[in-house]
C-alpha cells in the first residue's frame, strides 16, 4: 500500500491505499484506508508498550540470553569444527589418490574444493556470530534505553514534534504492519524483534455522515418552524447552543 495525505482542519492526515493495479491497468482503486484514527491507535500502542518497565523486562531477557553465550558459542564452534574436519578429510582423499586416474583424481579435487568453500562460510558465520554473542550492553547505553523509555511517550505525544520524527521513531520499533480491511480495520504489527500485536480499528465514517446534523436537532427545528420563521428557528436553536452538522451555528438559510 502507498500513503498519501490530506488536510483535516490544521493537520496533515494519511491515507493508506493500494492503487498499483488502478494506476497500470485503469481500474478503480483496491482498497482505501482513512489513517487518522490508525495512526492515533499505533501511536497510543506505541506509548503504551515503550516503557520502563517493558524495557527492564527485555534487558533482562537479554542478560539472560547473554549467559548462555558460552553454550552458543560451543555448538557453533561444533560447526566450524565439523565443516573444517570435512575439509581435511576430503585433502587427504585428494592427497592419497593416484595422479594417473584422471577422472577420480578431478571428482576427488572437485570435493575438496567444495568443502574448502563450505569451510571458509562455516568460518566467517562463526566468527559474526562469536562477535554478535559478545556485543553485550555497557552502563552507559542501558542508561541512554531507560531514559528514551521515560522520553517515549512524551516525544510521541508532544505536539511540537514533526511527522517525520514520529516516522523515525516508529521505524525503530516496528518491522512492518498488516492491515486487513473487513468489518473493521484488523492491524497486524510485528515489532524488531519478533512480538506481535493485534488491534481492531473502526471503519471511518463518510464524510457525509460525519457532517449530518444530529437528528434530535432535526427534531427541534421541524418542531420550532411550526411556530416560527426560519430566521427566528435559528436564534431558537443558537440559544440552545446547538450546532449544524458542520459544526457552525444557524442562519435563515442554513440548510441540514
Amino acid at each position: 500500500m502507498t500513503v498519501r495525505y490530506h488536510v483535516q482542519g490544521t493537520r496533515r492526515v494519511p491515507d493508506y491505499m493500494c492503487q498499483r493495479h488502478g494506476i497500470e491497468h485503469g481500474r478503480p482503486v483496491c482498497q482505501h484506508v482513512h489513517g487518522g484514527e490508525l495512526d492515533d491507535a499505533v501511536g497510543r500502542l506505541l506509548a503504551e508498550t515503550v516503557t520502563p518497565v517493558t524495557l527492564e523486562v527485555a534487558l533482562a531477557v537479554q542478560e539472560e540470553l547473554d549467559s548462555r553465550s558460552e553454550e552458543r558459542d560451543r555448538l557453533h564452534r561444533q560447526e566450524f569444527e565439523r565443516a573444517r574436519y570435512e575439509a581435511d578429510l576430503a585433502r587427504r582423499r585428494y592427497m592419497q589418490v593416484d595422479p594417473a586416474i584422471r577422472l577420480v583424481a578431478d571428482s576427488l579435487e572437485s570435493e575438496w574444493n567444495h568443502a574448502l568453500r563450505d569451510l571458509a562460510e562455516a568460518q566467517d558465520c562463526y566468527e559474526k556470530k562469536r562477535e554478535a554473542d559478545h556485543a553485550g550492553l555497557d552502563d552507559k547505553q542501558r542508561a541512554r534505553i531507560m531514559a528514551l523509555a521515560r522520553d517515549f511517550p512524551r516525544l510521541w505525544n508532544d505536539p511540537r514534534t514533526p511527522d517525520r520524527e514520529r516516522k523515525r521513531m516508529a521505524r525503530l520499533l516496528i518491522a512492518d504492519v498488516t492491515l486487513l480491511k473487513g468489518a473493521d480495520i484488523c492491524v497486524q504489527i510485528r515489532f524488531n524483534g519478533g512480538a506481535t500485536h493485534t488491534l481492531h480499528v473502526p471503519l471511518s465514517m463518510p464524510a457525509w455522515i460525519l457532517r449530518q446534523t444530529p437528528r434530535a436537532v432535526v427534531a427541534e427545528m421541524d418542531r420550532l418552524l411550526d411556530e416560527y420563521t426560519e430566521g427566528e428557528t435559528a436564534e431558537q436553536l443558537n440559544r440552545q447552543q446547538l450546532i449544524s452538522g458542520w459544526g457552525k451555528r444557524f442562519t435563515h438559510k442554513s440548510g441540514i
